[in-house]
């Protein structure tokens, strides 16, 4: 009965140089918003369509990985190691994909990508999908991984159910570097309509 009054906190209290870190990063993603949504440009250079989001989720999805502990009952003063690798891959993997983002619209990566861009589309849909889990919890997860994993196994569904399957790598390719996934149209709402 004594736990019923008792505050259950879900993200860390940041400090530190960390905090520094938030402000920034998040000064940095208005700034960007603002630059978006006003159709700004610097000497004739302004953000792609895919390339706004993917900057966005390079500045924010690290964050979760700093805020959020892997699970309830983790240390909330200490942010372990493994966190911050998975916001520098998820940071690194994001911004290879903003630097490339003229590429994966006129090239089709989203079809047929470098063996390099796979590999980071691959680590970026995985980390996406561990920030949903600590965010949103697991259940959301596991349903976002079965819809994102449902082109693997839809040609063996009965049926209404029935559908056309993707390999593994093409599937991968769709959603890291679609413009109906990752960055679709809830990314595309936060990125012009909440934050801009």
């Amino acid at each position: 009965m004594a736990d019923i009054g008792k505050e259950i906190k879900k993200h860390r209290s940041i400090r530190g140089p960390i905090r520094w870190l938030f402000v920034i990063f998040s000064a940095v993603g208005i700034g960007s918003a603002i630059f978006y949504n006003f159709y700004f440009s610097i000497f004739g250079w302004t953000f792609s369509y895919t390339g706004y989001k993917f900057f966005l989720l390079a500045i924010f999805i690290p964050l979760v990985f700093i805020a959020f502990p892997v699970r309830q009952g983790s240390s909330m003063n200490n942010i372990p190691w493994y966190d911050f690798v998975f916001a520098a891959i998820s940071f690194i993997s994001s911004m290879f994909l903003f630097i490339h983002s003229i590429d994966i619209q006129v090239m089709g990566w989203e079809y047929r990508a470098p063996l390099v861009a796979q590999i980071l589309a691959l680590f970026l849909l995985a980390l996406t999908l561990e920030s949903a889990r600590r965010t949103a919890g697991l259940l959301f997860c596991l349903v976002c991984i079965f819809f994102a994993c449902y082109p693997l196994f839809a040609p063996y569904m009965p049926a209404f159910l029935n559908g056309k399957g993707l390999p593994f790598w093409r599937m991968i390719n769709y959603h890291g570097m679609g413009p109906e996934s990752i960055i679709g149209i809830p990314l595309t709402v936060v990125g012009t309509l909440l934050i801009g």
